[in-house]
């Protein structure tokens, strides 16, 4: 008998949550040496609620539906649906690559590798965000669909049935005839999908306030290259409480990335110090990296010094209770250096190397700052990149809905 994970006397969010951390281990951007990965997604939930660094198409927002509405018109029962949908889903891969060789677009198309060996499906990656955006109009596991019994064989009440016909949104606009087997694109929406998923983003009581429904509604375009919405002119709005959202994730991405540059330079030492030269550069590159992350904080130094951290933890806080002390502590004492205009003797400061050292070191036997073995197999890069809160992803969901929209109006 196949293994299987079983979901037992657990809620659709910690499945969900589960699911998501599992297919996070195999993305670059999750890694989280220094333990601020909590902080990092209140932020990131906050800005782009409903969004995943694993995500990657807009028009997966419409498949999964699409394939689950398709089990349920088939009759499938909650028994055979999961098992059934989840078939349908290996099998759209290929479907998708063709199409998407076709249009010259195979850019986000999941399983492109793996094909229908694929561990990690799209309903399991866009399960959040079509609850968040109410296109899953219940808090369920996809296990929870479909209905136990027919209402002849159980003798149950129409409530039942009537719960299972409103699980849906029922405005979702209807599949491309026959899109199990064939499609002419694999990922460009049609108009109407396009508007369909702007107005579930701006009306969903989960998404209607933050920045990604100001930025699918509003005119400005995302730029192709711009590293972080505070970046890029589609994050440039007129609206003050979104605009503090925004400064205080920038400013705690600056703030914090000169902590995992100084962490990667302690690891950059301690593998020359134990006689590993497979990276004779990594000590200076990180020196360099350093000293342009300074610069950059002393050009912002009258933003860090009026930055009210106290707000941006209460964000943090209304979108995560369960930080730790110990991470808190390490984040603000942290921040209270850079903030007060230490970071320019960041490489040689022994205040600041301790606090970083003493962060790493409770990770144990997992610490590379006293594991050799993980110190020999370092490669010269360990969470090093500044936060920009799931960006890319976002940027391409909403260039799918804006270039949808933007053909309907004749801009393109």
């Amino acid at each position: 008998m196949p293994s299987s994970i079983a979901w037992l006397d657990v809620s659709a969010e910690e499945q969900r949550k589960a699911r998501e951390f599992i297919a996070l281990f195999t993305q670059p951007e999750s890694r989280d040496e220094l333990g601020i990965g909590q902080i990092r997604d209140a932020l990131s939930n906050a800005l782009f609620p409903g969004t995943s660094v694993i995500q990657t198409r807009a028009r997966y927002f419409l498949y999964v539906p699409w394939v689950y509405l398709e089990g349920q018109r088939r009759g499938k029962s909650r028994r055979d649906l999961t098992s059934w949908v989840e078939a349908r889903e290996r099998r759209l891969i290929e479907v998708l690559r063709k199409a998407g060789t076709s249009a010259g677009d195979l850019d986000g198309l999941i399983g492109v590798e793996a094909g229908e060996q694929l561990k990690v499906l799209p309903s399991s990656i866009y399960w959040n965000g079509l609850i968040t955006f109410g296109i899953l109009r219940r808090d369920v596991a996809a296990e929870q669909l479909g209905t136990e019994r027919t209402r002849h064989e159980s003798g149950e009440s129409d409530e039942l049935v009537e719960r299972e016909s409103t699980t849906w949104s029922p405005s979702i606009p209807q599949p491309p005839e026959g899109f199990l087997e064939q499609l002419d694109t694999a990922f460009a929406l049609r108009p109407e999908e396009a508007r369909w998923l702007a107005e579930r983003i701006n009306q969903s009581p989960a998404t209607r306030d933050s920045l990604l429904a100001r930025i699918v509604s509003g005119s400005a375009r995302t730029l192709d290259n711009s590293f972080g919405p505070w970046d890029d002119p589609a994050g440039k709005l007129d609206h003050p409480a979104l605009r503090t959202q925004l400064e205080h994730a920038e400013l705690f991405s600056l703030g914090m990335h000169g902590a995992s540059l100084l962490y990667n330079l302690l690891v950059a030492e301690r593998y020359v110090d134990r006689g590993y030269n497979r990276l004779p550069n990594a000590i200076t590159k990180y020196q360099d990296l350093i000293e342009k992350w300074a610069a950059e904080c002393t050009g912002n130094r009258q933003r860090l010094a009026a930055w009210d951290r106290t707000a941006m933890w209460d964000l943090v806080r209304s979108k995560n209770t369960r930080i730790g002390l110990p991470t808190t502590t390490f984040v603000e004492n942290w921040l209270g250096y850079v903030t007060s205009g230490r970071a320019t003797n960041t490489v040689d400061d022994p205040a600041l190397r301790n606090l970083v050292r003493e962060r790493e070191l409770r990770r144990g036997k997992q610490s590379r700052l006293q594991n050799d073995k993980l110190l020999a197999n370092w490669s010269g890069e360990s969470g090093a990149g500044r936060l920009n809160y799931r960006w890319g992803t976002v940027r391409r969901i909403v260039r799918d809905i804006h270039s949808a929209l933007d053909l309907e109006a004749g801009h393109a």
